[in-house]
């Protein structure tokens, strides 16, 4: 048995027995420095902290900071308070709600299946309480934490840039029209099923309307300010995400009232704890990566590609078949940092736009966390709501055939992701 199949052995191994995903991704990296010799294994420390030795990844500890604070601060429930105004009268309106709130919110944990649980513990309680169906409860939740990677400042597009050697910046403008197509078509879809279905509706008075629109609207300069500042180059992602913990500060601080100047170091602790977990994640999947580089593992891969796809389109199934099938028994990040490196430079050689090949790639994976019937996303918003997981499967069924019809969309016209990057000047 050659070297790279036990590693992946004993990545596979670790993850189906339940192992932490940079704990697996850690020894299947030391059994294979260990096989190439004894003096290789200190490799893994150093290609460990080679692997973070990159100036974007300060955004990923800034931004869930930002993310901690908006939460314990009162700018999440506020735009949560506003979402759920904008649903009032809307039968099943807690369902848009859900796909709303993630949308605003996802993107900051570094995990699809981080966002699932934290937006889960809020609305499929309360869903509960409004006596919603819980399989459509726990569908919509899933296909939420699902969609909303691909909105910025999402830490898989960081990531994505930096192992794959692009601007971030056009990956967060890139990401901006799949992002609200999916938001579109899962809303239209939750607000389809809810009619049929005849679920409740909440009407809220026009007095309610004006004062939590002016309470909220602190919160809502927020992602403009955010957005705003990274399409008009006024700073870079990094900055942004400064900007955006300040800010975030600031208004939970001294606008809200709900954030205590105490409480800040407790939100920097938890932080950095979120942030270790990303990280480790991201230094192991490093040094697995140059293993597999020095196995000639990537040339092993581009030369299946080149024999088995002769077309565009063979090459991007393939792609999605490999996506599609490492999704659902791992979480994003180090699928993404191991296989980009290898697959944005086959995907030039189709004639793909590494920035469009970056975001189909982002939609698939979305994709594979809600895949009947292994998806991590959907495997917590089951366990969230407390039904089989076969229940939710059949609930998910309509949401993921939305989502795959608007990945071939995705991938079938490459305007829907480079028309923005090219507005703004940052590809050609």
């Amino acid at each position: 048995m050659n070297r790279q199949v036990l590693s992946l052995l004993v990545l596979f191994g670790g993850i189906f027995l339940g192992v932490d995903v940079a704990v697996a991704i850690g020894a299947a990296a030391l059994v294979g420095f260990l096989l190439l010799g004894s003096e290789f294994t200190m490799l893994l420390a150093d290609k460990f902290a080679e692997g973070l030795d990159s100036f974007p990844f300060l955004a990923i500890p800034l931004f869930i900071l930002a993310g901690k604070i908006m939460t314990r601060g009162g700018i999440a429930r506020h735009l949560v308070q506003v979402l759920l105004l904008a649903m009032g009268g809307v039968p099943g309106g807690m369902g848009p709600l859900t796909m709303l709130s993630t949308f605003v919110l996802s993107g900051v944990c570094g995990s699809a299946s981080a966002d699932t649980a934290a937006i889960g513990a809020v609305t499929i309680p309360e869903m509960r309480r409004r006596n919603y169906p819980m399989p459509f409860a726990a569908a919509v939740t899933a296909a939420a934490g699902a969609t909303g990677h691909l909105l910025p400042p999402s830490i898989d597009l960081i990531v994505v840039g930096v192992v794959a050697n692009l601007s971030i910046g056009a990956l967060f403008l890139a990401g901006i029209i799949p992002a609200l197509l999916n938001l579109v078509s899962m809303i239209a879809l939750s607000l389809a099923i809810a009619i049929y279905r005849r679920m409740p509706a909440e009407r809220e008075s026009r007095e309610r309307w004006k004062q939590t629109l002016l309470n909220s609207l602190p919160a809502l300069v927020m992602p403009v300010i955010i957005l705003g500042g990274i399409r008009a180059g006024l700073f870079t992602p990094t900055e942004a995400a400064c900007v955006a913990v300040v800010y975030g500060a600031l208004v939970s601080l001294f606008v809200y009232g709900e954030l205590r100047v105490r409480e800040l170091p407790t939100l920097m602790v938890e932080a950095c704890q979120a942030t270790g977990a990303v990280l480790f994640v991201l230094g192991m999947a490093n040094a697995l990566s140059f293993l597999f580089s020095f196995e000639q593992v990537p040339q092993a891969i581009s030369a299946f590609i080149r024999v088995h796809a002769t077309s565009t389109f063979e090459f991007l199934l393939i792609v999605n078949v490999i996506f599609l099938g490492v999704g659902m028994v791992m979480d994003a990040l180090p699928a993404l940092i191991v296989l980009m490196p290898i697959l944005v430079p086959l995907a030039e050689r189709f004639g793909l736009n590494p920035i469009h090949f970056s975001v189909i790639v982002l939609a698939n994976v979305g994709l594979s966390f809600i895949h009947p019937p292994a998806g991590l996303c959907l495997y917590i918003s089951a366990a969230i709501a407390r039904i089989d997981i076969w229940r939710a499967t059949k609930a998910i069924v309509p949401f993921f055939l939305a989502l795959l019809a608007l990945l071939v969309a995705i991938a079938a016209i490459p305007e829907l992701t480079l028309w923005l990057p090219r507005r703004y000047g940052l590809i050609r």
